[in-house]
């Protein structure tokens, strides 16, 4: 689930779907906080996870991503939030059971957190276990049963597995997160309501603007229109996006990873071995 701003904190807030000026202005903001943290306890694994979300959804740099994850856990491997951030992390760049076993321990350490649980979801999601995604999604809606983003969440998990009437009532809530709007733009066009999909792919233009780029991408691979969903890759590129920090996993850009413009931008990313 891409650009999720399935993260709380300062550079997970600013890939919220910010306008150009606004994401560089809060990403340089959440620098500053992350490197005067550092400066004041440098043996702070909290503050070395900020400084890796940093790097990983604001620059896209992944190798001082991976120091920074690998030395918050090194100098504090029992702090839960470190444990979930490292966690998805290391899951997105295919370290799959590192990461699995990461969060999976931060639950353990807390069980009634319930955003553990979504990250769980997210992470398993990744890793295509879908029917696992959705238990934890479920796990998760026992802590907000009403909970929009991750009713549309577990629908998009039932999307993918082709439960497709399930995926309907889970998407189409009262009130859509950005992963109903994604659900409901590739779910409509295989239910072929292709004017319900693309009023949805409108609706989300209209609300994010540029800043979703990635997931523009997305919704134009599962709908079949390779020239579109490169063009939004590039976009998503030159923003950047923070959803590219998924694109290595991502079942939903599967459709593009043969052509060499998918391929030229993945080299750039510089994705870890």
């Amino acid at each position: 689930m891409a650009g999720a701003p399935l993260f709380a904190s300062a550079p997970h807030d600013a890939n919220n779907f910010s306008a150009d000026k606004e994401f560089r202005t809060l990403i340089e903001q959440a620098r500053a906080k992350s490197e005067t943290a550092i400066a004041l306890a440098p043996g702070l694994g909290e503050a070395h996870a900020a400084m890796a979300g940093v790097f990983e959804r604001g620059y896209l740099d992944f190798a001082r991503a991976t120091a920074e994850y690998e030395r918050a856990m090194a100098m504090s491997p029992n702090d839960v939030d470190v444990l979930l951030r490292a966690g998805s992390y290391f899951v997105a760049q295919g370290r799959v059971d590192a990461g699995l076993a990461n969060i999976r321990r931060a639950i353990a350490l807390d069980q009634l957190n319930g955003s553990a649980y979504g990250r769980y979801s997210t992470a398993l999601y990744l890793t295509r276990r879908f029917r696992d995604a959705i238990e934890a999604d479920e796990r998760a809606l026992q802590f907000n049963p009403n909970g929009a983003f991750q009713l549309n969440s577990r629908g998009l998990n039932r999307l993918v597995i082709g439960e497709l009437d399930a995926a309907r009532q889970d998407c189409e809530t009262r009130e859509l997160s950005w992963v109903g709007r994604l659900c409901l733009s590739i779910l409509y066009d295989r239910l072929h309501r292709r004017a319900d999909a693309e009023a949805q792919l409108a609706a989300m233009k209209a609300e994010l603007g540029n800043g979703a780029s990635y997931q523009y991408a997305e919704i134009y691979a599962q709908w079949g229109d390779i020239p579109k969903a490169l063009d939004w890759l590039e976009a998503a590129y030159r923003f950047p996006d923070p959803g590219l920090s998924q694109m290595k996993m991502d079942m939903l850009v599967d459709p593009l990873r043969k052509e060499p413009r998918f391929q030229a931008i993945e080299k750039k990313l510089k994705f870890p071995d």
